[in-house]
């Protein structure tokens, strides 16, 4: 009890506050509290969405998102169970875009070396941004090869035939 009340002296309220909340978790802060009784089983929230055709509540149509609880739990938010509707409209069309360019992809064989060691085709690709048809070297954005692999070894000699 002295050392409670000298620590009290020194530092004030503050300190005291601290020993008896210290105290009291000591006593009664780690024991888990009784159970409760199990409550009845609770009716389930639904939602269901449909499409809501162009009228009244959305002038371009949308979606109609409807909630409620499923008070006869079958799991189908029945009409007479919905008890909010919302409605998440689309907006109105907008103006048309500018036409676009082609995409033109060409292949062509690649000879062995640098590229490609055995050969094999060169992709490459691009927008035919002067819509003439043809991919000009200005258009390629995307150049890739495609390589074939090393020859295997020779096989051994077959039997020979019967002669005929």
């Amino acid at each position: 009890m002295c050392s409670v009340a000298v620590m009290m002296k020194r530092t004030g309220f503050a300190a005291s506050c601290f020993f008896v909340g210290t105290a009291s978790f000591a006593l009664f802060g780690c024991s888990d509290p009784p159970a409760g009784v199990a409550g009845a089983v609770g009716a389930q929230a639904l939602v269901r969405l449909s499409q809501e055709a162009s009228g009244a509540n959305c002038a371009n149509g949308g979606v109609k998102v409807e909630g409620g609880t499923d008070t006869n739990g079958n799991g189908v938010l029945e009409a007479d169970e919905v008890v909010s509707a919302q409605y998440s409209c689309n907006g109105a069309a907008g103006a048309a875009g500018a036409s676009g360019h082609s995409s033109i992809s060409v292949v062509t064989d690649e000879p062995a070396g640098a590229n490609c060691i055995n050969g094999g085709k060169q992709i490459v690709s691009g927008l035919d941004l002067n819509d003439d048809g043809t991919l000009n070297t200005a258009e390629v954005t995307f150049t890739n090869y495609v390589c074939y692999g090393a020859s295997g070894a020779a096989g051994a000699t077959g039997v020979a035939g019967a002669t005929g």
